[in-house]
C-alpha cells in the first residue's frame, strides 16, 4: 500500500462522519473507505496499529504521572534515611511530641490508652512504606498504592493534628493545608485503585466473551 492510500485511509477512518437513518449521533465512516482501498488482513493490521498507537500513548502518559505522583513520597523517604542517625533525625524530633499529643488526645477523647511503642520502630515503618511503596506505585503496582494509603492514614492525623491549634493561629491554617493535601493525595490512590480494578474486570471479561464466541 503506497503512502497516498495510507493517507487517505487514515483520513477518512479519523475526520470523516456521516449521518445514518436520519439520526443525529454521527458514526465514523472508516469502515467504508477502509474496506473499498484494504482487503480483510490489510484492514484489520491498519486497527491494530491504530489501537496500538493509542495504548502506548496512555501508557507513557500513565507512567509519567505515577513517577511524578511517587516522587513526593520517595524524596520524604530518602531525605528522612539520610538524616536517621543514631537518634532518628529531625523527623524523630518532630514526631516524638506529635505522638504523645495524639496518644493524649485519644485518651481525652475515647477513654483508652494506646499501647506503648518505640517512635522510632514507627519512624521505621513509615520510611519504609513511603519509599518502597512509592517506588512499587511507580510501575503500577496495587501493594504500592496500599502501602501508600496505610502510610497516609496513619501519619496525616499524627503529624498535622490542625484541631490542636487554635483557629486563628498560622499553624493552625499550615497544618489544616497539610492535610489537605494529604487527604488529596489518599483520595488520587483511591481512584487509581479503583480504576486499576475497573480495567481488570473489564479486560477479563473482554476475553471471557472472546473464548465463548470462539
Amino acid at each position: 500500500m503506497n503512502p497516498a492510500t495510507l493517507l487517505l485511509v487514515i483520513f477518512s477512518s479519523r475526520c470523516l462522519l456521516r449521518d445514518q437513518g436520519g439520526k443525529s449521533s454521527p458514526k465514523p465512516i472508516g469502515e467504508p473507505a477502509i474496506g473499498l482501498l484494504l482487503g480483510g488482513k490489510e484492514r484489520r493490521h491498519l486497527r491494530s496499529l491504530f489501537v496500538r498507537s493509542e495504548y502506548r500513548g496512555m501508557g507513557f502518559l500513565s507512567f509519567a504521572g505515577r513517577v511524578l505522583f511517587a516522587a513526593i513520597f520517595i524524596l520524604a523517604a530518602w531525605q528522612k534515611v539520610n538524616d536517621f542517625g543514631e537518634d532518628g533525625g529531625g523527623a524523630m524530633k518532630m514526631l516524638n511530641p506529635k505522638f504523645a499529643t495524639f496518644k493524649s488526645h485519644v485518651h481525652n477523647t475515647l477513654g483508652f490508652d494506646l499501647p506503648e511503642v518505640q517512635t522510632k520502630l514507627l519512624l521505621m515503618i513509615a520510611i519504609g512504606l513511603e519509599g518502597i511503596g512509592g517506588i512499587l506505585f511507580i510501575f503500577g503496582s496495587s501493594l504500592g498504592a496500599y502501602m501508600l494509603l496505610i502510610f497516609l492514614a496513619a501519619v496525616t492525623p499524627i503529624m498535622h493534628d490542625f484541631y490542636n491549634y487554635d483557629f486563628s493561629s498560622s499553624d493552625y491554617v499550615l497544618h489544616f493545608m497539610q492535610f489537605l493535601k494529604n487527604l488529596s493525595l489518599f483520595g488520587a490512590l483511591l481512584f487509581f485503585l479503583g480504576m486499576k480494578n475497573y480495567t481488570l474486570k473489564r479486560l477479563n471479561r473482554t476475553k471471557s466473551i472472546k473464548t465463548k464466541s470462539a
